[in-house]
């Protein structure tokens, strides 16, 4: 005997109906979840992560042209730069007559840190033959606590540059 019917039985669609609300319930539990943290670091940030990142890695170019140069000499830098956070190198790191650094800013919540790395280089002004060049860290860290939103962005780099 063949059977006629061609729908569903009511505890078919029951079945159905409960299984489509149990997605649907976990599909939006899910997404509120996952919103949650990704909405607090995009308000968190300035203008995201990726556009702060992106204006930092720009400035800190600009940055490392000036204090790679060799007529700086390794006092000034360590001297007056190294273990030194600003937001505002041109004033806080920039001599006008011995050391023109131009109006460089970090992106909005960070500040630029100098450090030294155990490749120390030599006094250019003694050993000009024989020198080695220096290994150097740029960092722009977040003022506040690192989060999801406010990551640091770290340079290596080498000065002088024309002894890298």
């Amino acid at each position: 005997m063949q059977s006629t019917q061609l729908g569903m039985t009511f505890l078919e669609f029951l079945i159905a109906s409960l299984m489509l609300a149990t997605f649907s319930g976990v599909v939006a539990m899910v997404m509120e979840f996952t919103l949650r943290f990704l909405g607090d670091a995009e308000k968190a940030a300035g203008n995201g992560i990726l556009i702060d990142h992106a204006e930092a890695q720009l400035s800190m170019d600009r940055l490392i042209k000036v204090l790679s140069q060799p007529g700086i000499s390794k006092d000034e830098i360590v001297g007056n730069m190294v273990a030194k956070c600003t937001k505002n190198p041109a004033v806080e790191w920039g001599n006008v007559d011995v050391l023109p650094i131009p109006e460089i800013y970090p992106p909005l919540g960070y500040q630029f840190c100098l450090g030294t790395t155990s490749v120390i280089e030599d006094d250019w002004s003694v050993l000009l033959d024989d020198g080695k060049p220096g290994i150097y860290i740029l960092q722009a860290l977040p003022e506040g606590s690192v989060d999801p939103s406010r990551l640091p962005v770290r340079r290596l780099f080498c000065r002088p540059r024309p002894f890298c």
